[in-house]
């Protein structure tokens, strides 16, 4: 399980670690189809993607969405894990590839 923190971190508690990587608090997070990736949206207006990777099989941030002026309200993962969907307290959703940094489609 994760779940977002005060002091902009996701926390996950089967394995006791915490991700630190925004500059604001964190609002909202949301686990791939998969179960591989977790995404987090902040305060500070971004989406990040987070994976296992390393040597030491630790989480680091692998994708940065920017685009929204607000924070980040709700993020869903298409059915297949290749999109993500953010809405923000700009008024906006954004559809962003998952696999790659591109946006969509915006202002949706």
């Amino acid at each position: 399980m994760a779940c977002a923190a005060e002091e902009a971190a996701a926390v996950f508690w089967s394995e006791a670690a915490a991700l630190h990587a925004h500059s604001a608090c964190l609002e909202v997070v949301a686990w791939a189809p998969d179960g591989l990736r977790l995404a987090t949206g902040s305060a500070d207006a971004t989406v990040r993607v987070w994976a296992q990777g390393g040597s030491d099989n630790s989480w680091e941030v692998v994708l940065i969405f920017a685009g929204h002026s607000g924070v980040i309200r709700a993020l869903a993962w298409s059915p297949d894990g290749r999109k993500l969907l953010s809405g923000s307290a700009d008024k906006t959703a954004r559809i962003w590839d998952a696999r790659s940094e591109p946006e969509l489609a915006w202002g949706l």
